[in-house]
């Protein structure tokens, strides 16, 4: 894969970690407050049970959720440019034994920054001696999915991933927001939409150019 095409983005400077909230809501009047736990520290559920029962009636315990230190800057390589990175990313793992690489090239234009990431972090701990297998990278409610098994910090990297996509264009990389038309959902942002509702064919073609 040619140099230039990582252009100004460094996988390697991304801090993948990950504050773990817990929170509670009242769906009367709209209140919330939540707790946000130490970066890469699990949730204390014992004192989340105890916190939760200081809140009466109409309170109820809602949300669960991860939130990254940081959210990787809005942008994404030219669209022209994806099944070449993606392309070099699977052909690095496959070469380090990673079962599943060819996974990589379903990431859309806009979450190509993110596959960098996780391809970073793969290949380090693959050297450190993890054993890692790729299962199918889903684009499940707008979002990515993606499962792992047997090993911390693999997971805390399949929710940061989840995290990052969550409000991040699926052709751009720039802000976006989930919108769901004719049974699909996609993470736009309103430039994208607009592009969606007026010509979809070439949406796809921003989203995910051969």
């Amino acid at each position: 894969m040619a140099d230039h095409l990582d252009g100004s983005f460094d996988p390697t400077t991304v801090d993948i970690r990950l504050h773990e909230t817990w929170g509670m809501s009242n769906p009367e009047t709209g209140a919330s407050v939540h707790v946000e736990w130490g970066l890469d520290r699990p949730r204390d559920e014992d004192l989340e049970g105890q916190l939760e029962a200081f809140f009466p009636d109409p309170w109820r315990h809602r949300y669960k959720w991860y939130r990254p230190v940081e959210r990787l800057p809005p942008g994404a390589p030219p669209p022209e440019w994806r099944a070449e990175i993606l392309g070099g990313l699977r052909r690095r793992l496959t070469a380090m034994g990673i079962a599943g690489a060819d996974q990589f090239v379903a990431f859309p234009t806009g979450w190509v920054w993110i596959a960098q990431v996780m391809a970073h972090h793969m290949s380090v701990w693959t050297h450190d001696g993890e054993q890692i297998r790729i299962q199918p990278i889903d684009k499940e409610l707008g979002m990515l999915r993606c499962y792992a098994h047997d090993s911390a910090r693999l997971k805390r990297l399949c929710r940061w991933a989840q995290c990052q996509s969550e409000e991040r264009c699926m052709a751009t990389g720039m802000p976006g927001e989930t919108r769901v038309e004719d049974g699909r959902v996609l993470t736009l942002s309103d430039e994208m939409y607009d592009l969606f509702e007026r010509d979809p064919i070439a949406l796809q073609d921003r989203m995910y150019r051969a």
